[in-house]
């Protein structure tokens, strides 16, 4: 039996997506193990990079990265994940400068002021994020916050970043974004 602290986490992250499941846990970190396999791919992660996972919620993507990238750290706003990634070993994010930062289904939750504020703070080469397009979700968004391109082409630019790669699907928007070193 899951107990109580983890079971709100869990809601936290992922809401009732895996209510039917008897250890909606486990089915969480095969899920977050998928995609990061394609993030790994993706990002051109190995021995050399050191990589930021922020917002790593239960550090399942953090985990699996570490087992290839030279160092991982971990940033999570709720001290309960933050907690919960100590037993992983997983290294506090403090400041450091890292070549690649992951904010995989954080940026929902951030107002476009927030990111502003979190991509002054960052010290990173490679930036790769997911959010909801205010186009697909004109009617009824499923989170707090919506973006356009254009705001997203536009707060990446100010930090001096170049869009790589912009994917759209159904569900969200992937953006990988690169240093602009000259």
């Amino acid at each position: 039996m899951l107990n109580k602290d983890i079971l709100t986490m869990i809601d936290l992250t992922v809401g009732n997506m895996f209510d039917q499941s008897a250890d909606p846990l486990q089915d969480l970190k095969i899920l977050k193990l998928q995609e990061s396999s394609w993030i790994i791919r993706l990002c051109s992660i190995n021995h050399n990079s050191t990589v930021l996972d922020y917002g790593a919620g239960f550090g399942f993507i953090a985990n699996e990265i570490s087992k290839i990238a030279k160092k991982v750290y971990i940033y999570n706003v709720d001290k309960l994940f933050i907690e919960y990634c100590s037993n992983l070993e997983l290294e506090t994010y403090n400041n450091q400068p890292v070549d690649i930062t992951i904010m995989k289904d954080v940026v929902e939750n951030f107002s476009i002021e927030y990111f502003d504020s979190v991509l002054t703070k960052l010290d990173t080469k490679k930036l790769f994020f997911n959010y909801y397009n205010s186009k697909l979700f004109a009617h009824n968004p499923p989170h707090e916050y919506t973006f356009s391109f254009k705001q997203i082409e536009t707060l990446v630019k100010k930090h001096n970043y170049k869009v790589l790669l912009h994917e759209k699907n159904s569900e969200k928007c992937k953006v990988l974004a690169i240093k602009n070193c000259g």
